[in-house]
């Protein structure tokens, strides 16, 4: 995860400046080029000898009885949702602040950057202070993110802010892959989150400072059911300790 950042922050730091250098269609040439080795690289992986047998319909049923698990990947689906649209609208909201795309690119340098440290740290952390605080932690810097940016600081501050993707997506992704396994019995699929539909909309409605209050509201929501998550496995932990003892 920590190498992906960092290729990512490496990418758009460097397509931010050609496209400032030259001209926006030079980041189509590019990924073309670097999807056809992506597609040449893979080609010479090695295949798996063994295919994997998963029944996704009763998994799906035993999972959708854990009520705690159903919690969870709503609170999951709110504070992902709009992290992965703010890497649509990032650039939207930079330009309308009076950003170039050379500033883009430096931006997001810092952000997926900064990913990285708290990834490696995040196992330390999660044992120091727990699952639960850890991701509540991670749901509430980004929310107070979002919600910074639908006031429209000025561009130096959205660049300093920048660095708390790390506190957030940095310690959240790791935190959340953790208590998934924690919860949720055998194998799980992975889940697809999407709001690009409701963003855009609310884009063309209004401007990108309302989208961000949008992502603040859903984030702000994400962080009050990890706080019911967290409540309940407290009493959960009580009730078992008296049981015990």
């Amino acid at each position: 995860m920590g190498r992906g950042a960092l290729g990512f922050a490496a990418a758009v730091f460097v397509m931010g400046r050609l496209a400032e250098i030259f001209h926006l269609s030079v980041i189509f040439y590019t990924f073309t080029l670097f999807l056809i080795a992506s597609a040449l690289f893979a080609h010479r992986l090695p295949k798996e000898n063994k295919a994997m047998k998963v029944d996704l319909k009763s998994g799906i049923k035993e999972l959708f009885k854990i009520k705690k698990y159903l919690i969870f990947l709503l609170a999951a689906f709110l504070m992902m949702g709009p992290t992965l649209a703010h890497n649509i609208y990032f650039g939207i909201y930079i330009n309308e602040i009076g950003g170039t795309l050379a500033g883009v690119g430096i931006a997001f340098l810092v952000a997926a950057g900064s990913e990285a440290p708290f990834m490696k740290a995040a196992n330390r952390l999660i044992q120091r202070f727990g699952i639960e605080r850890v991701l509540l932690f991670a749901v509430l810097i980004s929310s107070l993110r979002w919600l910074f940016y639908y006031i429209m600081p000025s561009l130096p501050f959205v660049y300093a802010t920048c660095i708390v993707q790390g506190f957030s997506i940095g310690l959240f992704i790791p935190a959340a892959l953790q208590y998934v396994r924690k919860l949720a019995p055998g194998h799980l699929g992975a889940t697809a989150i999407s709001l690009y539909t409701a963003v855009g909309l609310i884009y063309e409605c209004y401007s990108a400072l309302s989208v961000y209050l949008f992502f603040g509201v859903l984030s702000s929501l994400s962080f009050l059911l990890f706080v019911m998550i967290n409540t309940f496995s407290k009493k959960t932990a009580a009730v078992q300790s008296s049981v015990s003892s």
